[in-house]
This record gives structure tokens, C-alpha cells and sequence, in this order.
């Protein structure tokens, strides 16, 4: 049973309009099939597209401001709308900002695909102003038609917002759009941007947009063979692709291109293929998954484009197309990470190379790009250079550090990158490798071990001997390559061998097999022949007062085998606990159980304690004392004395006094008794 407090909810709910109730002031009119005499639509009529409606060549429908435009919702089988408004004629769409045309769906929960498409077709004359479309398959098809959209918002469309010339080949129409929003809001549908909703697709004609936004499609402009599109001062955010271009005619000035795709994982910012000609001027893109993607066969719009960065990077450092005998010093191509970017600069490399001929690239660093360096028919050279943290693409599995195509030669000289992530597309195709390498000599001790010779093979080429500091002079390797070998997907490469050549002395894995592939300094380290030494001991030995508890700790000249040496380890009549090493097993402390005030300790390592490499250690003893005990203090002796000696001092005072007390006394007072008997008598 409702409460009381319920009943006033349900007025208001019910006295409120609902979102798809029709205000009771407006009338519905259903409309379908054939107009065939000039028709005005206006408020507040609201207009129902109950079948079919075909407004017939040489008739004008004009649409005022204000008016709602529906379509009724009724699917075929296989779920494509039915409904559709078609003008062979001409249309005056006239709304105004602040009283705009609407058409949409009539169903109380409208989503893309409720209705099929507002279709021009054969129009000369169509203008369409301050309109929304929502809800449509297709809001806007047109099809060798003329027309000028402004102030228009393609909203929610299943698969596109404007569709121009599908299917028709001898279709020429021109279609211009101003100040206009084309979005799928595709971020909410099922599958995000992947969902097949476009901003606009141009299969043929031509397409103008100034001032636009194409936000949040699957692709916001997507141009095809037969297509010529020009976009100016326009914004591509959050696509999946931005602009996408196969055999089109694009021309981009004075836009931006940011955050469409996903860094880390795919989309790209502008798509040129398939012979596209591109050119693009005075515009930015940024924050990408890929920034751009142009393949060979649309080389011609990089030198056609101009003043475009990429993640702050110019456009001419990423593609390098028909340039020759060029030398580029000191650039960092890390996809602007440096400078706060995100995302790929390109789907080719972070430096692509087309047509080009003996570039030369010195102290290059690449990094963080899909590929680091790709080549198509093209010679390049790369000195005291890095590759390195190629993104590998995770949704399309692809990437590394380089890529050669279509009969690209490429030297490595004295540069750092991945030999697994080399990939060569052709039989041909080659990347010539040559490296330097020196040789570090040094005692097991890790002392410099100079004079010593260090020799590469094969060849038997010696690279000098080792300076003062144990290091050889360097030397070039031997050239080795990558290649594509015929019937075979792996590349190979030639390796070297460099070994020591000592006389007195053997040196742990020498000779070695080193691979070429990037500058590499050997280490040989002499085999350990040296015992190992007592380099201190805490207590020092002779120790006296050493205080009970203190910690005996043994430092050797280096590390040690643990296990030989606790094995060695003992102290007379004593356990020894709590041993932990430090310094790289160099440095043992412990401590002894059940020390004793002036107990001298004697510690003892015998012979079988081993350094790492198993030479014997001299035997060690030595030993310390502990500190003494001192005596409490007892308070009752030292008063029981000191009462029996008040007791004598007292007693013999008394002697005294009575010996004093004696004759000399009593004489005394007689002569004292005498004066006054002498008194009376005077």
C-alpha cells in the first residue's frame, strides 16, 4: 500500500512531461509517401516519417525553425530501419541557434539505428542550417548532389553522420560544411570507438569542412578513392582514427589531430594510403596512439605537406622521402617523450626512410617507437648511434629496432640495438654491422694488468696491448649482416672470436665467441692463483679488557667460500654463534657464547678455509681477554672497623684524662683549701 508520502511523487510524475510525450500545445502529423508541391514544415507541428516520404524533383520542402522532424521506428528482419525521407528536389532547412531543426526518433528510448536517413539525392539546392540529426543509420546521404550544411550536429549515428557518393561512380557531388560537430558519441556504445560509427565517409565528390569537430568515432573523417576533402581550422579528438585516407585527395590546414587511437595499443592520428596525396600545413598533432601512417605509396604527401609537427617533433625528421647525401647529427627520436608526449609519431618508425639515398646519421638516439627505423629503397648509415625500446605493439604483435624493404642497404657502424629485432622483407635487403671492440685485463683480485696483448680472430688481428689501466686501444670488428636468406625467416650474422695472449698467465673463457652487433668491451679476468689473506682482525690479537659480549669480526683480502670457512672456524672451549658476512663475502662477524670476566679466547681459522676460487687460506689464530671483574663494596666491615676504632680512640682519651687527674691535681687543690682558710684570719 502506498503512503501518504508516496501520493504526491506520483502527481508530480504524472503532471511532469515525459521524454517522449509530445507537449499537448503541438499537434502530430504523420506524413509518408510523395510530396510532389513546394511544402512548408513549421512549429509547432511536430512532423512523423511514418513511411517511406519522397519529396519529388522540382518540389522544395523547407523547414522552419523550431520544428521536429521523427522518424518512426519500425526495423526490417534482419534489424535495418525502414523509414527514410528522401529529396530528389530541393531543401531549406532554417533553423536558427536558438530554435534549431531536430530529427530524431520517436521511440521513448531512442539509440543509433532507429531510423535510416535523411537521403539528397539529385539536388541542386540544399541547405541545411543550426539542425541536429540523432539516432540514424546514415543522418545525411547524399548522392550527386549540392549542399551547404552550417551550424549542423551529426549525433549517434550507427554507421555515419554524413555519407557522400557511395556506390555511384559518375556522382559529382559538392558538399561544404561549416561550423559543424560530427560525432558518434561512440565512447558509449558497446565497444567504444571500435564500433563501426564514422564521423563522415566520402566515397566520391568533394567534401569542404571549416571550423568542425569530429569527435568520438570509429574514424571522424574517412576519405576513399574518387575523393577530394579539404579541412581547415578544424579539431579530430578522440577517434579512433582522426582522418583516414586510402586513394583520396586530402588537403589539411590550420587543424589539430589529438588523443585519437590508444597509446600503447592502436589508432592513429592521420591514415594516408593506398596512393593517397596528402598535404597538410600549419597543423598539429598530438597525444595519439600513432600520430601518423603513411605508407610508401603515399610518400608524395610528406613532401607536400609543411610546418606539421608531431608530438612537438617536425614532420621532415620522421619521413625522409627522395632525400640524398644528407648528414644529420645529435637528434633524439624518443615519440616526444622528452617533452611530455604520449603515443607513437608514427605506425612506420621513429625514423622512416622512402626513396632516399646515402643519409648518414651520427650520435642518433631512437627510442620508444613501434619501429625504430624503417627503410624502403633506400642506403642509410647510422655511427656511434642507439636503438632501443622499440613499443611493441601489442593488439598488432609487430615492431622492433628495424625493418628493410624494397632493396634497402643499411650500415651499422659502432651503434647499439637489438640483433633479435631485425626484420628484412626481401632477398635482397642487407644491414652491414661493423663494431668496435677492446679488451679489459685485470687480476682475480681486480687489479689492472697492463702490457697484456688481446687478439681478435679470425684474422689473428691483435688489438694491442693493455694500457696501465688494463684496457687495449679499440679496433674495428670484422663486418658482419642481416639478411633474408631464400626460403629461411631468420637473419644471420657472422661473429668473432677475441681471446688474451699471455705468457705466465691463464685467463677465465679466453678464447671467447663475441657477436659484432654493437660495441662490446671484453672482460678477461685472470684465474685466481692468489691465497687469500687476513686483511684484519677485531679484536686485534693480544687484546687485554676487551668488554664481555663484543663481537669478533675477520676481514680477508676477498670474498670467500662461507662454508669453508665457518667449517674452519673455532674457539677453545667455546661455541661460536650469530656469524653473518658482509662486503661480498670478504668480512665474517660472530660472537662467542658464555664469555667469561679475564677468560683469554683463542680464535683459530684452519687451512681448509677456501676463497671463492679455492685457494687455501694461511692458517689464523689469535686471541684477546676479556676484561676483569671489579670488587663490590660491603658497607659492615668497613663499619664494623671503623666502630672498633672509635671504641679504642675513645678509651684511651679516657686513660689520659685519668692519668692527668693524678697528684699534680690534688696539690692543686689543697693550695686552693689553704687560701681560704687564710680569709677568716684576716
Amino acid at each position: 500500500m502506498l503512503s501518504r508520502r508516496g501520493w504526491p511523487l506520483i502527481l508530480l510524475l504524472l503532471l511532469l512531461p515525459t521524454p517522449w510525450a509530445i507537449p499537448p500545445s503541438r499537434g502530430v502529423t504523420s506524413v509518408s509517401g510523395l510530396i510532389t508541391a513546394d511544402t512548408v514544415w513549421s512549429p509547432p507541428e511536430t512532423y512523423l516519417i511514418a513511411g517511406d516520404t519522397t519529396v519529388v524533383a522540382g518540389v522544395t520542402l523547407t523547414i522552419l525553425a523550431g520544428t521536429t522532424v521523427l522518424f518512426q521506428t519500425n526495423h526490417t528482419d534482419d534489424n535495418f530501419p525502414r523509414w527514410r525521407l528522401e529529396v530528389r528536389g530541393n531543401l531549406h532547412i532554417l533553423g536558427t541557434e536558438a530554435q534549431p531543426v531536430r530529427f530524431a526518433s520517436d521511440h521513448p528510448d531512442p539509440t543509433r539505428n532507429d531510423w535510416d536517413s535523411v537521403l539528397l539525392e539529385d539536388t541542386r539546392d540544399a541547405r541545411i542550417e543550426n539542425a541536429t540529426f540523432e539516432y540514424a543509420r546514415i543522418a545525411l546521404d547524399v548522392r550527386n548532389s549540392t549542399v551547404r550544411m552550417v551550424h549542423v550536429r551529426l549525433l549517434e549515428s550507427a554507421f555515419a553522420g554524413l555519407q557522400v557518393d557511395r556506390g555511384l561512380p559518375t556522382s559529382q557531388s559538392v558538399v561544404v560544411v561549416e561550423d559543424s560537430l560530427l560525432s558518434a558519441n561512440a565512447t558509449t556504445g558497446e565497444f567504444g570507438i571500435l564500433n563501426e560509427q564514422n564521423g563522415a565517409v566520402i566515397w566520391r565528390g568533394t567534401a569542404r569542412f571549416r571550423r568542425c569537430e569530429f569527435a568520438e568515432n570509429l574514424v571522424g573523417l574517412m576519405t576513399l578513392e574518387g575523393a577530394t576533402v579539404e579541412v581547415e581550422d578544424s579539431l579530430f579528438a578522440n577517434n579512433w582514427v582522426g582522418l583516414f585516407a586510402v586513394g583520396a585527395q586530402v588537403t589539411m590546414r590550420r587543424s589539430e589531430v589529438r588523443h585519437n587511437g590508444l597509446p600503447g595499443f592502436g589508432g592513429v592520428g592521420i591514415t594516408l594510403l593506398g596512393g593517397s596525396l596528402g598535404r597538410v600545413e600549419d597543423s598539429r598533432l598530438e597525444n595519439n596512439g600513432f600520430g601518423l601512417d603513411i605508407d610508401y605509396s603515399s610518400r608524395a604527401s610528406v613532401r607536400l605537406s609543411r610546418n606539421v609537427t608531431v608530438n612537438g617533433i617536425p614532420l621532415e625528421e620522421i619521413y625522409y622521402v627522395g632525400r640524398a647525401d644528407e648528414l644529420m647529427r645529435g637528434a633524439r627520436m624518443d615519440s616526444g617523450r622528452t617533452g611530455g608526449f604520449v603515443g607513437n609519431v608514427s605506425f612506420q618508425g621513429g625514423l622512416t626512410l622512402y626513396d632516399s639515398r646515402n643519409l648518414t646519421f651520427e650520435d642518433l638516439s631512437l627510442e620508444y617507437n613501434l619501429q625504430n627505423l624503417w627503410a624502403e629503397n633506400s642506403t642509410f648509415t647510422l655511427v656511434n648511434s642507439t636503438l632501443r625500446d622499440a613499443t611493441v605493439n601489442i593488439a598488432l604483435r609487430e615492431g622492433g629496432d628495424v625493418l628493410l624493404k624494397q632493396f634497402s642497404v643499411g650500415y651499422f657502424v659502432n651503434t647499439i640495438f637489438n640483433r633479435t629485432s631485425v626484420a628484412v622483407s626481401d632477398d635482397l635487403s642487407r644491414l652491414w654491422v661493423e663494431s668496435f671492440v677492446r679488451g679489459h685485463a685485470r687480476t682475480e683480485l681486480g687489479a689492472p694488468m697492463p702490457g697484456i696483448e688481446i687478439v681478435l680472430t679470425p684474422g689473428a688481428e691483435s688489438l694491442g696491448t693493455t694500457d696501465a689501466s688494463g684496457f687495449s686501444p679499440w679496433l674495428r670488428g670484422p663486418q658482419g649482416f642481416y639478411a633474408k636468406r631464400p626460403g629461411q625467416s631468420a637473419t644471420d650474422f657472422t661473429a668473432v672470436d677475441v681471446q688474451i695472449r699471455a705468457r705466465g698467465a691463464d685467463f677465465q673463457n679466453s678464447p671467447r665467441r663475441t657477436w659484432m652487433d654493437a660495441p662490446r668491451t671484453e672482460l678477461f679476468v685472470r684465474f685466481d692463483i692468489t691465497r687469500p689473506l687476513v686483511a684484519e682482525a677485531l679484536p686485534p690479537d693480544g687484546a687485554r679488557e676487551v668488554g664481555l659480549g663484543t663481537p669478533v669480526t675477520i676481514v680477508f683480502s676477498e670474498p670467500m667460500n662461507t662454508s669453508s670457512v665457518e667449517g674452519a672456524l673455532s674457539v677453545e672451549g667455546h661455541r661460536v654463534t650469530h656469524l653473518v658476512w658482509r662486503d661480498g663475502n670478504r668480512s665474517l662477524t660472530f660472537t662467542i657464547d658464555d664469555m667469561r670476566a679475564g677468560e683469554t679466547f683463542v680464535v683459530q681459522v684452519s687451512s681448509e678455509a677456501r676463497d671463492a676460487a679455492g685457494n687455501r687460506l694461511d692458517p689464523l689464530v689469535f686471541s684477546f681477554t676479556a676484561t676483569r671483574a671489579t670488587r663490590d663494596f660491603e658497607p659492615l666491615p668497613v663499619l664494623l672497623v671503623a666502630g672498633t676504632l672509635l671504641a679504642v680512640g675513645m678509651m684511651l682519651v679516657a686513660l689520659w684524662r685519668r692519668s692527668r687527674s693524678g697528684q699534680p691535681a690534688g696539690e692543686e687543690q689543697r693550695g686552693e683549701t689553704d687560701e681560704g682558710d687564710d680569709d677568716p684570719g684576716e
